[in-house]
């Protein structure tokens, strides 16, 4: 190993502590924000679930007491969508999507940014909330950094929380996970197709 490529191993790693020691500077905050907080996606589904639930045992009592079928199409579609959630919840991709719902709500009412949040090992159950058990690894090969931590580190950096030199020192993701500029410019046309979205849904 030459001298060159162990100083900017040092650089590496010295850049690694001192995010890691920022990021710990966010643990208070991000306890209290957590404190209390459901999982908005998960809170959504179980409320739909118990107004389902509520409406099953309604209309099946008008339709007991008339000894008709007034509701009968009803219930059958409130209990074939009940069902549907609850296959839903049951999914991979429910899971990875209530963390993603979660921190863009925590982001949006206590200003910590979700790139930060995800940073953060963080546990949930519907039962005690959010707790969070640790900082997630700086890297998961020992070579490359955890693009938990890369996104971590460049909002620290906007924030003012972190140099630009110590940005600059911390080892790259693995290249596949970088975007070129071709995913950013139909990141940026999805972001914009979204909001437009949006507001066409408030107007």
């Amino acid at each position: 190993m030459t001298e060159q490529s162990e100083d900017s191993n040092d650089r590496a790693m010295n850049a690694t502590l001192v995010l890691n020691q920022a990021l710990m500077v966010y643990w208070d905050d991000l306890e209290q924000a957590l404190e209390g907080a459901q999982s908005p996606l998960v809170s959504r589904m179980l409320e739909t679930l118990r107004e389902c639930q509520e409406a099953l045992r309604t209309l099946s009592s008008n339709d007991m007491s008339s000894k008709s079928g007034q509701f009968g199409t009803e219930l059958s579609c409130i209990d074939h969508v009940a069902e549907e959630v609850m296959n839903l919840m049951r999914e991979d991709e429910f899971s990875i999507a209530q963390w993603g719902v979660a921190y863009s709500h925590i982001q949006n009412t206590s200003n910590i940014p979700a790139a930060i949040i995800d940073a953060f090992d963080i546990s949930f159950s519907a039962k005690d909330g959010f707790e969070i058990d640790g900082l997630k690894p700086m890297s998961f090969d020992g070579e490359h950094l955890s693009v938990e931590m890369w996104g971590a580190a460049h909002q620290l950096a906007e924030i003012g929380l972190l140099d630009q030199s110590v940005l600059d020192d911390l080892p790259r993701p693995r290249k596949e996970i970088m975007f070129d500029d071709e995913m950013l410019d139909a990141l940026d046309s999805f972001v914009k197709s979204a909001k437009s979205e949006s507001d066409d849904e408030e107007e």
